[in-house]
């Protein structure tokens, strides 16, 4: 039997928190992937931004060999002026996105440890659920054989029988 079919057969008063806390974490990690994505956006801009700001400049100086144009030129310029602080505001976009997506971070962390508190805890009620019962049924089985060996109802290899028969019953449960 797997250990999470075993957890399932015990009732854990603490499930509806668990569940919770699962759900929790589930939106905090709905909340980074917005903000890693609004990251990955920005910096996709920026990218082009720059691409424009270099384009622009290159542009800019293949203007000034032979008969200058100045109209152009003042054109050119405004549009990389443009591109720069365009660039320059995507910056600071990606700055406060980038505050944002750590505190993201750190609050996803944090509900994931308090969800695995949850856990430990469960798994250790499991154990102790697990180790109750074990203790029971091996009681159970020293009476058996302390009842039947006083009664001398069954012969030895009989008793041996029925002890080795319960005890492979209880390793497969």
């Amino acid at each position: 039997v797997l250990k999470s079919d075993r957890l399932a057969e015990i009732s854990f008063k603490l499930e509806p928190l668990l569940r919770n806390r699962r759900r929790a974490e589930r939106e905090r990690q709905r909340v980074v992937a917005v903000l890693e994505t609004e990251r990955r956006t920005l910096e996709g801009s920026i990218r082009r931004e720059q691409g424009a700001i270099s384009a622009g400049k290159s542009d800019l100086g293949e203007r000034l060999v032979g008969a200058l144009n100045i109209n152009a030129m003042r054109s050119q310029a405004a549009s990389t002026i443009h591109h720069m602080r365009k660039a320059n505001q995507l910056v600071l976009k990606l700055a406060g996105v980038h505050k944002r997506l750590g505190i993201a971070r750190e609050a996803l962390l944090e509900t994931a440890r308090a969800r695995r508190v949850v856990e430990l805890l469960r798994e250790r009620r499991y154990a102790a659920w697990r180790d109750a019962i074990e203790k029971a049924e091996d009681a159970v089985l020293d009476e058996l054989a302390v009842q039947a060996a006083a009664r001398k109802e069954l012969p030895m290899k009989k008793l041996w029988d029925l002890v080795s028969f319960l005890a492979v019953v209880n390793l497969m449960a």
